[in-house]
């Protein structure tokens, strides 16, 4: 591969917000506020100008946009590399499909999801249809043919009136296999860096299948079966004996898990997925120096990127909403 990618990546580093801008952004008293403190940043500041009355809609749209840039940005000067990034963002298809599943499931009418959906990258399905599906057994009908169609077993358990949670379980567990056998063909100490970072979303992704039993009362052997069969700091057979026995206690002294788990067991489950990006960005940020010339500098700036989007989300309704500011502080990713 050629070096160019790699520079092109350290350029778009410097429009990176820092932690210093994003607690300046998340002070602001109103998206009025917002609007002219993005317009003082180097990244935001020409598309907030093109905005004369800020809404959230808006908003919302100029940040998304921004990361949509940096993707595409990427995916074009990587060369082989882009591939990579592809088969990566189709996690927010995912995350759009279970989004639209659960608000379906709580009767929220399809304009109100429509607003919601946020496309990072051309969909795979016809979402219009997806969204109004009258109830969940037509949305997940409207999956059959799709690389997202679910097993029958999962399928029948949420049309039964089971929880969602297994339809998330099963799309990461064949999302992240299929991404680590990606990356395997990259190889070398860049799929060691990137390998590093992944495992560590499986194995809480895994820690929540453990506890989905013990929280939400899904069948023990499906959760067996769901489980991602890649072990980080927890051996599988741990994560299996905690589906059985409900008996967490020899998994929360491993660290960095305690406050996950807490987290998860008090129903915020959001949180702790902020937790696990958290722990991903500051071990990134760690190497930084062992990788500064390599492909693994892509999936840093792609993660830095995705992280800089997901606080600026979080800033925005946290803003709208006239949330706490200290609260709003710990939301964000650093």
């Amino acid at each position: 591969m050629s070096d160019y990618g790699i520079v092109k990546a350290h350029v778009e580093k410097t429009t990176i917000l820092t932690i210093e801008e994003l607690q300046k952004l998340a002070y602001s008293q109103d998206i009025y506020e917002l609007h002219e403190n993005l317009k003082r940043t180097k990244a935001y500041a020409l598309s907030a100008l093109l905005i004369t009355v800020p809404s959230v809609r808006k908003l919302h749209e100029l940040i998304t946009n921004k990361f949509i840039e940096r993707v595409n940005k990427l995916i074009r000067s990587s060369g082989e590399f882009g591939e990579f990034i592809r088969h990566y963002i189709r996690k927010y298809e995912i995350e759009n499909i279970l989004r639209v599943l659960v608000k379906i499931r709580k009767g929220i009418p399809s304009k109100e999801i429509r607003k919601e959906i946020v496309n990072i990258t051309k969909p795979e399905i016809d979402f219009e249809s997806f969204i109004s599906s009258r109830n969940l057994a037509e949305a997940i009908e409207k999956l059959a043919g799709t690389i997202y169609e679910p097993s029958s077993e999962v399928a029948n358990s949420v049309i039964s009136g089971g929880p969602v949670i297994p339809f998330q379980f099963e799309l990461m567990q064949r999302f992240y296999l299929e991404l680590i056998n990606e990356v395997s063909k990259i190889g070398g100490f860049d799929a060691e860096i990137i390998l590093d970072s992944l495992k560590l979303e499986v194995e809480t992704e895994n820690i929540f299948i453990s506890l989905a039993p013990s929280i939400f009362g899904v069948d023990p052997d499906l959760c067996e079966r769901l489980l991602i069969n890649v072990s980080y700091k927890i051996p599988i057979h741990d994560l299996m004996s905690i589906i059985r026995t409900g008996n967490i206690q020899p998994i929360l002294h491993i660290k960095p898990y305690g406050d996950i788990i807490n987290l998860l067991l008090v129903g915020e489950d959001a949180k702790a997925k902020i937790e696990v990006y958290k722990l991903e960005y500051r071990s990134l940020k760690s190497k930084e120096v062992k990788f500064f010339v390599s492909k693994a500098y892509l999936w840093y700036i792609l993660k830095l990127s995705e992280f800089e989007w997901r606080n600026l989300r979080s800033i925005l309704f946290g803003v709208d909403f006239r949330m706490d500011k200290s609260e709003l502080i710990s939301l964000l990713i650093y």
